[in-house]
């Protein structure tokens, strides 16, 4: 499960590891419970603890959790630099295949504890201090990112943000109530967003619950009732 910047790393591709730098035991143990059941193509994941911040460009990961206190400000200057020209590319002139093709774009990374002043809004990069506070959040945003590897996932033409927040939403309700209803999932998202104009269409709301049922074996479809349960929640 857990690999390190000594150890072997050939035969393994970017769509097999997870790159970990600066993260404290408790966030990596907690990373590895997340994703300790989950293959791609069969194969398991690594999680490469990295002991080198040039790490992050050398070896070949789908996904990165970097801790920006442990690196030096002029290395956070070079990274967001670094990932701004790689990102910073007139999407018009690329051909619709090639825009979210998962062997060309930039991995998905969140960034802990960023201290510089300015921070640019880029593709793929979130700065994001809580989510290893959030167990769902993280759950959610990993199982995603394997599914897409998996050719099973959703790119869609939203963002990875809103779609994590709206299906995070959903399995918080599903949580703590027990169960959930399209109609209750659209009725969510209008009390948050105040959107009457944009109704959550069936064919999202099963692929969304897909997800969750992927993530969580005790969510179930209840012919009975015509909604979803999460059996061991307390309704």
């Amino acid at each position: 499960m857990f690999g390190k910047s000594e150890d072997q790393t050939y035969g393994i591709s970017r769509k097999e590891r997870i790159l970990t730098y600066g993260l404290e035991d408790w966030q990596l143990d907690l990373l590895s419970e997340v994703v300790k059941v989950e293959k791609i193509k069969d194969r398991e994941l690594e999680i490469f603890v990295s002991e080198e911040f040039t790490d992050i460009f050398a070896i070949a990961h789908f996904m990165a959790f970097l801790n920006f206190a442990a690196v030096q400000e002029k290395d956070q200057q070079m990274f967001l630099s670094y990932w701004l020209e790689c990102t910073d590319t007139d999407r018009s002139e690329i051909p619709d295949e090639f825009l979210d093709d998962l062997n060309t774009r930039m991995p998905l990374t969140y960034i802990l504890n960023c201290g510089l002043n300015e921070i640019i809004k880029m593709p793929y990069l979130f700065f994001d201090n809580k989510i290893f506070e959030n167990k769902s959040k993280l759950r959610l945003s990993a199982l995603q990112e394997i599914k897409n590897l998996e050719g099973k996932g959703r790119m869609a033409n939203e963002n990875h943000s809103q779609k994590l927040e709206r299906i995070l939403l959903m399995y918080q309700f599903l949580v703590y109530k027990g169960w959930l209803t399209r109609e209750k999932a659209d009725q969510l998202f209008i009390d948050k967003y105040r959107l009457r104009d944009d109704p959550l269409s069936l064919r999202m709301f099963q692929r969304d619950m897909q997800i969750i049922r992927n993530i969580d074996g005790n969510v179930r479809y209840d012919q009975d009732s015509k909604m979803y349960i999460l059996d061991w929640a307390k309704k």
